[in-house]
């Protein structure tokens, strides 16, 4: 986990920006899947179907997810309040063609909100396919990636709260005279993930409105498709055992 934190000239961690966390967790992604088809296919010879391809890309998203969150919480998790904004603000892209370029790259939330649109396309895949919708396997990675996107858009939205409020005063949290520190900023985009209200923190900011509005939606809409599709793989699964 040192290596997480490997500090460039300006001591401000590699991992602190977005784009190269998100590169990073796709290596992670990667390696996690190329070991998962290997070790299985020693015990259980892989055709490539269009389902074991499925299957392969949920095993992928898990590992980026659960490499994204890590990373972030390495990084940013156990600074104190200055370090925080510090290393914040000095990896906040200012112009207009590095903002475009950072989320082309994976910065943001703008990117893992898009990329958790797959969790909804995933268990889309499993209600149409028959022989995933058959498969314990494929229904718990199913399952997983849904839970990974929900973490990891929580995760995405606490780091772009924190630029938020290193930009300028944003978010009231109570009981923190010293300042903020990032779980400050998970508990805030956790609340609005499950209750889309920001329950004790005070939002100052229209644009800060503007972002909580936007993870509202999404949390909404993830919400709303992610239970009903997964109500109809339970009874379509209910229903197949049946017969």
């Amino acid at each position: 986990m040192e290596a997480a934190v490997a500090t460039t000239d300006q001591r401000i961690p590699t991992l602190a920006w977005d784009q190269r966390r998100n590169w990073a967790a796709l290596g992670i992604a990667t390696i996690v899947s190329l070991i998962a088809f290997f070790t299985y296919n020693a015990f259980i010879p892989i055709r490539f179907t269009f389902d074991s391809v499925i299957v392969t890309a949920f095993v992928f998203w898990i590992g980026y997810s659960l490499g994204h969150m890590i990373l972030t919480q390495v990084v940013f998790g156990r600074r104190d309040t200055e370090t925080l904004r510090r290393w914040i603000t000095a990896t906040t892209p200012r112009r207009r063609v590095a903002k475009i370029e950072a989320v082309i790259a994976g910065a943001g939330p703008t990117a893992n909100a898009q990329w958790s649109v797959l969790a909804i396309a995933a268990v889309g895949l499993v209600l149409i396919s028959p022989g995933l919708l058959d498969s314990p396997l494929a229904n718990a990675l199913s399952f997983g990636v849904v839970v990974s996107a929900w973490a990891v858009t929580v995760s995405a939205y606490a780091v772009h709260y924190a630029r938020l409020d290193a930009g300028e005063p944003s978010l009231a949290f109570p009981g923190t005279a010293a300042g903020p520190v990032f779980m400050d900023y998970i508990y805030l985009s956790a609340q609005i993930a499950t209750t889309f209200s920001s329950s004790d923190v005070s939002i100052l900011t229209t644009r800060a409105r503007a972002v909580v509005t936007g993870q509202t939606i999404i949390a909404f809409v993830f919400s709303t498709f992610i239970i009903a599709m997964l109500i109809s793989v339970l009874f379509l699964t209910t229903g197949a055992a049946g017969n």
